[in-house]
């Protein structure tokens, strides 16, 4: 509950998941609210290739965090707008990464660090705003340092604003292989249909060729 998350106690079952139904039952939610269907948004959803199926986390904080910040990006976007959700695996560090973008009227650069406090008032009033009661950011953040990840935002006033969250992931959640994926496709041709114009075009057929699939 949310009193438990204000005294700190944030409280994480770590279990096995399956991240693409996790990502996809938050991308719904979202996609389906009352503001969105009223504001015309679009939710760009962006998830790296190499994104492992199953990985060990807590699903429901998983979704939590999501959908604050997502709920976030809907609230503060223009109408007719869009909200980007990239998903990325950093493997050097084993980190999957989650950025939420949206391209409303930004946060000032003093403002990066206490939006993240409960009940801060900022000069722009932006951070009663973004969290509703004020505490949005603040339990969001609670839960993203309870399962040992970070959270950073970065913004232009007037354009955009981008918080990206970073969770560790254990080694065995890493064993994905490009080689084995594209070994599925071999005996496939992938029909894909785009306009040539769309810049995506080529560094799709780089990835097809790279890997010998008939397409």
């Amino acid at each position: 509950s949310d009193s438990k998350l204000e005294s700190g106690n944030a409280q994480v079952l770590i279990q096995r998941i399956n991240l693409q139904e996790t990502l996809n039952a938050v991308i719904h939610l979202i996609q389906t609210t009352q503001v969105t269907t009223e504001k015309n948004l679009k939710v760009i959803t962006n998830y790296d290739p190499l994104l492992p199926e199953i990985i060990h986390s807590d699903s429901r904080r998983i979704q939590q965090v999501l959908y604050n910040l997502l709920g976030n990006a809907i609230k503060f976007s223009p109408e007719n707008g869009m909200v980007e959700f990239n998903v990325k695996i950093i493997p050097t560090v084993n980190t999957i990464q989650f950025k939420v973008k949206d391209y409303g009227k930004g946060i000032e650069s003093d403002d990066f660090e206490k939006i993240f406090e409960p009940f801060r008032q900022t000069e722009t009033g932006l951070s009663n705003a973004a969290g509703g009661t004020g505490l949005g950011l603040a339990i969001t953040k609670k839960l993203v340092h309870a399962m040992e990840g970070k959270i950073a935002v970065d913004s232009v006033l007037g354009s955009w604003t981008e918080f990206t969250v970073d969770f560790p992931i254990k080694d065995r959640d890493m064993r994905v292989s490009a080689e084995s994926l594209a070994k599925r496709f071999n005996s496939s041709m992938v029909l894909f249909v785009l306009d040539h114009l769309d810049p995506d075009v080529p560094r799709i057929e780089a990835v097809f060729d790279y890997f010998k699939i008939e397409y």
